[in-house]
This record gives C-alpha cells, sequence and structure tokens, in this order.
C-alpha cells in the first residue's frame, strides 16, 4: 500500500467508526427513553394502533368518548389505564380537551369498539 492508499483507508475507517458511534449513540438512548432493554418501541406502538381511536361505550352501550391515549406500567408495559377524549363533534373541533382518565381494570371488553364495565 502506498500513502494515498493509507489515508483512504484512514478516512473510510474513520467515517465508518463515526456512523457506529452514533448509531451505538441513537441505540442507547432509545433504550433509556423506553426505561428497558427488553421492550424495544415498536411493541408500544403496536399497542396504541390497536386501541387509539377506538369509541368507549358505556355498559347501556352509549358512547362516551375515544380512546386518545395509553398509559402502560413501568415494569411489566401491560396497559395500567387509558385516557378517554370527549370524541365525536367536540374532538373534531377541539371545543373541549376534557381528558378522563379510566383504570384498564373498568374495561369489560376490547373490539371494535371498547365496552366499559358495570360501575
Amino acid at each position: 500500500m502506498n500513502k494515498k492508499d493509507d489515508e483512504d483507508f484512514d478516512l473510510v475507517f474513520d467515517n465508518s467508526y463515526r456512523i457506529n458511534s452514533s448509531i451505538s449513540r441513537i441505540n442507547q438512548k432509545i433504550e433509556s427513553l423506553s426505561g428497558n432493554k427488553n421492550i424495544k418501541s415498536g411493541k408500544r406502538i403496536r399497542i396504541n394502533e390497536k386501541i387509539i381511536g377506538k369509541e368507549v361505550l358505556n355498559n347501556s352501550g352509549m358512547v362516551v368518548g375515544k380512546v386518545i391515549d395509553v398509559v402502560l406500567d413501568d415494569d411489566t408495559r401491560k396497559i395500567k389505564s387509558i385516557i378517554m377524549g370527549q370524541g365525536g363533534m367536540a374532538n373534531i373541533f377541539k371545543l373541549s380537551s376534557q381528558e378522563t382518565i379510566i383504570p384498564f381494570k373498568m374495561v369489560h371488553q376490547i373490539g371494535d369498539n371498547l365496552i366499559l364495565k358495570k360501575d
């Protein structure tokens, strides 16, 4: 190898090292944000996509709102509670920012919509 080849190799190696270091830092940040190295962020997204946006019905079948978010238990990563917005026209036109936190144990059934247990 001549001097030019050595310089090219050093440049490629240096750039590769920087890229790998950046990827490593990004992965560490993702792990720190998720709080658990064994849980990948994709699992949380799949849970949210299955529940967020579903209508919430009381035990009489009346629509009382829509799921706008979920709260996961830090240790088990299971759903701890759901956050319900008013839903309907109030949500569309942003007439109210009222949110209700519903413990997940109050959920009777999840299907096309989410049905709450009797009080």
